[in-house]
């Protein structure tokens, strides 16, 4: 992947009656309000299925609904749980983990790069990453306003002392 790299936020976008919008083609996107309108129900999105146990699942895919939620540890304290995440709108990668970081610092988020993941416990519903608890909450916090472009991640990346993904 070449040059500053686009990220989007990926979510959901419903009416008050659980109704998507309907999208006819690519041209329906809206890069502005980073969303992409689908014709799923609240409801429909809410049934699909997320299996949790059995010799045929793969261990390492999971929804990202599930995920969501999971406690964040770092190398030497608890600091939150995960709130979303930042995908690429060209590659699809998962590009960043928004945390929400109220267990210490009320209405505060921050990224972390999933490359800085050293393990995740399905069944501890928790997030272990190589940072320490003093590096986040140091950490610019996160404005979804802003667009990641890689001078931003650039500087992300310095805050965090790790070498960016595009290099």
């Amino acid at each position: 992947m070449s040059g500053p790299s686009r990220v989007a936020e990926v979510r959901w976008r419903t009416d008050e009656a659980g109704n998507a919008s309907d999208a006819e083609t690519s041209e329906n996107i809206d890069w502005d309000k980073r969303s992409v309108p689908v014709r799923l129900t609240r409801q429909q999105i809410n049934d699909i299925p997320v299996e949790h146990t059995g010799a045929s699942v793969d261990s390492h895919l999971r929804s990202a609904r599930e995920v969501r939620s999971y406690h964040l540890q770092t190398t030497n304290a608890s600091i939150g749980h995960v709130d979303d995440f930042l995908i690429d709108d060209e590659s699809w990668a998962m590009r960043y983990i928004v945390v929400d970081t109220r267990d210490w610092c009320p209405d505060k988020h921050v990224v972390i790069s999933p490359q800085w993941i050293t393990r995740v416990g399905w069944a501890e519903r928790l997030v272990t990453v190589d940072v320490t608890r003093d590096t986040v909450q140091r950490a610019p916090e996160y404005d979804p306003a802003i667009d990641y472009s890689r001078l931003h991640e650039a500087s992300l990346h310095r805050h965090y002392e790790r070498p960016g993904y595009w290099q």
